[in-house]
């Protein structure tokens, strides 16, 4: 979902998506003490440590600052960001051959 919606409005819809605050996102969760991801989207039902919750931390990086790779062992990669309506932003991306 945040890839698909990365590419339509230069990353817009995708950071809205995550930084919602409606009783079913990850503000929510934050807004109820996680910190961690949890299974479900109050803290009474499931576990509260799901790795599944977790997309937003990936679509940070591979979608909201675009940094994605184009070979195995991240031989070659790729920068485009779709950082929507922010205005600063900064991230470093661990790879096998060294920080992005």
């Amino acid at each position: 979902l945040f890839e698909r919606a990365a590419g339509l409005d230069w990353g817009k819809s995708a950071l809205d998506l995550m930084t919602q605050c409606t009783d079913h996102s990850w503000c929510h969760m934050l807004q109820g003490g996680a910190t961690t991801t949890w299974e479900h989207w109050y803290p009474h039902d499931g576990t509260h440590s799901h790795p599944w919750a977790a997309s937003p931390a990936s679509a940070i990086a591979s979608g909201l600052m675009g940094v994605r790779p184009t070979a195995p062992g991240w031989a070659t990669g790729v920068v485009k960001p779709a950082p929507g309506n922010l205005t600063l932003a900064a991230i470093v991306v661990p790879t096998p051959r060294g920080a992005i």
